[in-house]
């Protein structure tokens, strides 16, 4: 899932606040949202209205195909191995968040874009 947003030329984009602790939120809670065991409600104050569009219906078309399937339930332990972030432009982030499970690693990239002083995701993808 991948959407953009251009950022507010009106927003005061100094004394930004670290990303790093919003990625480290996100990143699992997206792995988890796919999983079926959190609510992507959970996840919406940091996620753009079109991010939070597409998890959510990702999530659902997921959770018929599990249920449809008979697929046993099991809770993924989410944990946050690694995070690079840089920004080229004040007020946007581009990152990786590696995110291990007991099965595999993947690679979750995210934009951020400064929105009303808070970070929010305005692109996610799972690789």
């Amino acid at each position: 899932m991948s959407y953009e947003v251009l950022v507010d030329d009106d927003e005061d984009l100094s004394n930004l606040p670290d990303p790093a602790p919003v990625l480290r939120s996100i990143a699992p809670g997206v792995v988890e949202v796919l999983a079926g065991v959190r609510n992507v409600e959970q996840l919406s104050a940091n996620l753009s209205e079109n991010v939070y569009l597409k998890l959510r219906e990702r999530a659902a078309n997921l959770a018929r195909s599990r249920s449809a399937s008979g697929e046993k339930f099991s809770r993924p332990d989410v944990i946050v191995k690694n995070l690079h972030h840089e920004s080229h432009r004040p007020g946007v982030v581009q990152s990786v968040v590696l995110v291990k499970t007991k099965m595999r690693t993947r690679a979750v990239a995210i934009r951020l874009e400064m929105r009303n002083r808070r970070w929010q995701a305005t692109s996610v993808s799972i690789l």
